[in-house]
């Protein structure tokens, strides 16, 4: 059987958060003798220490620093620190249900042909969210899967999230290849960027090499949500970095870009402000909006280099 290896990649941790992370990986129902964990410290201002994970972890685990700021560059360490043919990122406000990796391990058995693939993202709330707030909780990383799907072309409805995302190794070595493209750096998390296009830019690295992604709803984690990502000026800031970076992902893989914003789309936006004043839908509107321009200019300033 395969084993696989448990990337965790964390930067300045709310040690609550990463406490309960940790407790959950305890639990699982998987023999330790079929997984490993490595922690990634992405050059947090305050070092994390094996003297202070030993008490929250009850087997072995490794350590590791990365010191270039950017999520997508301590996957890469961790990817690097390990051998192992199977790899589930797990961020650090992430808590694995109990049967969660065996479940990935008859997952890569059973679907041998995927390259990548995750399950449900539910959230815990420190606050409970407005209604006026749930229609844009999927910007939080929050997913209901109802049945399983795959794909072996690009299909944002069948691509997995970064939160518990299982990747077969081959696909995290194409995109390390892959990692020349100027425009990949500015994809992922890093500093106050809030953009995680370069998880839907590594699943479909997965089709690329011939292998397929998916969505399975018996993987099921569970995503603390803090108080702060429900504060309206968040939401909007990640509806426009998450827009943006989606754009980017689709000049990336060759697919049909949106129509860059026109005259007449002013017209409409400006009738709909009128008619809409104040109300966050139309707020997100704009921040979507916002996204489309700067990846269009982006791309227009490149192709003009």
């Amino acid at each position: 059987m395969k084993r696989l290896a448990v990337i965790i990649c964390t930067y300045a941790p709310n040690m609550d958060f990463l406490t309960r992370t940790l407790d959950a990986l305890n639990k699982q129902d998987l023999s330790t003798e079929k997984w490993r964990l490595v922690i990634v410290d992405n050059a947090s201002p305050n070092p994390l220490s094996k003297d202070l994970l030993k008490p929250l972890i009850k087997r072995d685990f490794e350590l590791i620093t990365e010191a270039k700021p950017g999520l997508v560059f301590a996957r890469l360490a961790g990817y690097e620190a390990t051998d192992e043919e199977i790899l589930v990122y797990v961020d650090d406000d992430n808590l694995l249900a109990t049967d969660y990796l065996s479940k990935a391990l008859e997952i890569a058995e059973q679907y041998p042909f995927l390259g990548a693939w995750s399950g449900n993202l539910v959230g815990e709330f420190e606050k409970e969210p407005t209604p006026d707030l749930i229609p844009y909780l999927d910007h939080l990383a929050l997913r209901e899967v109802k049945q399983e799907a795959w794909a072996n072309f690009p299909n944002y409805n069948c691509s997995p999230w970064g939160a518990g995302m299982c990747l077969h190794r081959r696909v995290m070595t194409a995109y390390k290849k892959s990692m020349d493209s100027p425009h990949r750096s500015s994809l992922g998390v890093k500093g106050k960027s809030l953009a995680r296009g370069e998880d839907t830019d590594i699943a479909y690295i997965a089709c690329s090499i011939g292998l397929g992604i998916g969505v399975f709803p018996q993987l099921i984690l569970t995503h603390i949500i803090p108080t702060n990502r429900l504060e309206k000026d968040y939401l909007r800031r990640i509806a426009e970095e998450s827009t943006f970076a989606n754009v980017m992902v689709s000049f990336l893989h060759g697919l049909p870009l949106p129509p860059t914003p026109t005259t007449l789309g002013r017209i409409k936006r400006l009738f709909s402000r009128l008619t809409q004043a104040g109300t966050f839908e139309h707020e997100i509107e704009e921040a979507n909006i916002r996204g489309i321009k700067r990846a269009l200019n982006a791309i227009k300033n490149s192709n003009s280099n």
